[in-house]
This record gives structure tokens, sequence and C-alpha cells, in this order.
């Protein structure tokens, strides 16, 4: 089959996990030989091949309300005149406003051209007009646009149960959760280039409002634990420059260190030795850096969030969104009981490892595309589910 990604920003993926998602699906696609192509903004494009998928490049209107549209009408256009894919797989819900063009001009197409009609597969990550970084305007477009793809798509794809209890409940739709394969690593080469020496409480994600980095950092200033950990806060704003800006000013005079957006190996060593890792956000999906989180055993703090308690159940300390007394107290909790949330979090590894996998998602949504592909196609590759 020939899959394409549309909507997200590109790969390797840099930070988010909608490009997470993608990066870790694509490249096992490609493994299994089937054509990939990943529609990519073109200042992440760093060559047109990455681990066998093809990243083709898109123009986009570089602002926080224009860039995910603009994005999808530049890979719309490439669809129609330029590939022929037997599944367009489309992420996001701001991407989703204009499925129900894109549909109209696959079905079009398929009758003055005799060209099979591309199957749509919509994933539904998190109702984004919940965050607190967009206007009126822009939470009602984002609504309008979950509304268009869950009626225009042939499948929707929910990564939390529930999000699908939420927003779904059709035939079409389906539950496949995010996965993780990050593995524990023992080398500290990375830290000690980072000068991390003393035990550090992690963050990962974007700096954006929603996710109370805010919070987190005015929780560690009023704690007993700025002589025994450092606050490591790894991302960087998503259009939100001031909220950057602001972070930094309320992280004065207490040791905080903001690493930046990190990948690859450095990402790994970050997790691995973390001694707690935080969560406190106001909305989300179902969180990539939380199962990494989990996958390693690091003993967690995540705010009350259904999606966060999906992952975690009861193996973590959870706080009310926003109290930062609350975030306070379970912080400090954490560190004058560590041997038991150790234990604690070292018991919800096997489940992690058990229910979310990137193979396993892989291979579900592979599944489903070949439940919904034009019948009218041919695959040009033999491919199996071998990881």
């Amino acid at each position: 089959m020939h899959i394409a990604f549309v909507g997200q920003k590109g790969i390797p993926a840099i930070s988010g996990g909608v490009e997470r998602y993608v990066e870790e699906v694509s490249v096992r696609l490609a493994t299994h030989g089937h054509t990939v192509s990943v529609y990519t903004r073109r200042p992440y494009l760093l060559a047109p091949i990455y681990k066998g998928v093809h990243c083709i490049p898109t123009s986009y209107v570089d602002t926080k309300q224009l860039g995910a549209i603009t994005h999808t009408l530049s890979a719309m256009r490439h669809i129609l005149r330029h590939a022929a894919p037997d599944i367009v797989h489309i992420n996001s819900v701001g991407p989703g406003l204009l499925m129900p063009f894109l549909k109209g001009a696959l079905f079009l197409k398929h009758l003055f051209v005799a060209a099979p009609r591309p199957r749509l597969v919509f994933t539904f990550h998190s109702p984004d007009w919940e965050h607190g970084k967009w206007g009126f305007v822009a939470r009602r477009a984002l609504k309008v646009g979950a509304w268009c793809a869950r009626k225009s798509a042939d499948r929707v794809v929910y990564v939390s149960e529930n999000l699908l209890a939420r927003f779904g409940g059709r035939n079409r739709d389906v539950h496949i959760p995010n996965g993780t394969a990050m593995k524990k690593a023992e080398d500290r080469d990375r830290l000690r280039e980072l000068h991390l020496e003393r035990p550090y409480i992690f963050y990962a994600g974007r700096l954006v409002e929603h996710k109370n980095v805010h919070i987190l950092i005015q929780a560690f200033r009023e704690s007993s634990l700025g002589d025994t950990y450092t606050l490591v806060i790894a991302g960087d704003h998503a259009g939100t420059p001031h909220y950057k800006d602001r972070l930094r000013a309320l992280a004065e005079g207490v040791d905080v260190r903001f690493l930046g957006n990190q990948t690859g190996e450095t990402l790994r060593q970050l997790f691995s030795h973390a001694a707690m890792y935080v969560l406190p956000s106001s909305s989300e999906g179902l969180s990539v850096s939380l199962l990494e989180a989990t996958g390693m055993g690091i003993p967690t703090v995540v705010s009350d969030l259904a999606q966060n308690r999906e992952i975690v159940g009861d193996s973590a300390q959870v706080i009310t969104p926003g109290s930062c007394l609350e975030l306070r107290v379970a912080l400090e909790d954490i560190h004058q009981r560590y041997a038991v949330w150790q234990n604690t979090a070292t018991a919800l590894q096997p489940r992690i490892e058990g229910e979310y996998s990137w193979k396993s998602v892989t291979d579900r949504l592979e599944r489903l595309y070949a439940e919904v592909r034009p019948t009218d196609s041919l695959d040009v590759t033999e491919y199996s589910y071998a990881s």
C-alpha cells in the first residue's frame, strides 16, 4: 500500500506527540514494505528520505493560526496533482477542517480520471480547542475541524478510551493508543555534557500555557526540594514565546534548567536517570512523554485527567490541574517516601510495556488500512507484520 501522512510538522520528531506518533508509525510501515509519504513543513525537512520514508516538502504560512491549515492545503494540492496513495492519514483537528474538501476532490478525480479513491483515516489526538493558547475564533475553528474530520473520514482513530467515549461511538470509530519504545539507558555521558550532576525532577513537552509548566516552577520554588534537586525542563514554545519568557522570569533564583528541545540519545538519558517525572497539564490527549516516563519506571506526578489515569491508574501521585499546593505536596511526598513510590512505579512498567508499544500500534493501523483501502488498488510489494 501507499500511505500518506498529513497534518504533522514533519519527521524526525523534534517535539510534539503528533510528530512522534507519525515518525514511529511511518518508519515501521516502511520496514513492512509499504510506500510511505510524510508531508513535511520545509524547515523540518532534513532529507528527502528518512529511514525509508519519503518526506515531501510543503509550503505554509509560518504563524500559529495559519501554519497547520496552509500546510494541509499544500499537501492536498500535491496529493491531487502528483500522488496516488491508497490511504491518506490525517492527524489533528486543525487539518481536519479541510477533510470534506479533500474527500470531495478525490471523489471527483475518481469519477473523471477513473482513479481509485484513496480512503481517509483520521487520528483524533486531543481536543485542541481546550488549549489555552487559542483565542475564541481559533477554538471555534478547531471544534469545526473535529466535526468535519469525524464526518469525512472512512475511519477515525482515537488515541484515548476517554476521547472515544466523548467524541466517538460509531462503527467507523476505533481506539488505538499511542505507544512507547524507549529503553532505559545506563550511560550518562549526555547528562555530563549538560552539566546535570544533581538528582533532577523532569518535565518534557511543549512550553504552552495549558501544560501548566508555570505551576510546576512555582511549586518547585515553594517546596523544600531546592537544596536536593534540579528542575529540568526539556522542550520549547509552540508559537508562544511570551510564555517561555514568563517561565524564565519565574525561574530566576532557583535551580531550574531549560534545555530546549531534546531528541534521541540525550532525551533517552534524561528520562532514564530522572528522579521524578511531572505532567501537570490541564488538557491532554494520551501523552507520549508520560508513556515514556512510566515505561522507564520513574515515580510520577500527573494531573487528574481521565487520559492520564488510563496510563497510571493508581500508580502515581494525582493532583488537581492548576493546584500549586497539591503539586508541591506531591513532590515532597515522593521525596520523603521515595522507596515506596519507586516500587510503585516499577510495578507499573510491565503493563505499560504490554499495552502501549509502537509495534502493536503500527500492526493495528496496518490492519485498519487493509480493511478500508480501495478494492481496485494493487499492492506492489509484499510485507509482514514482523517488527
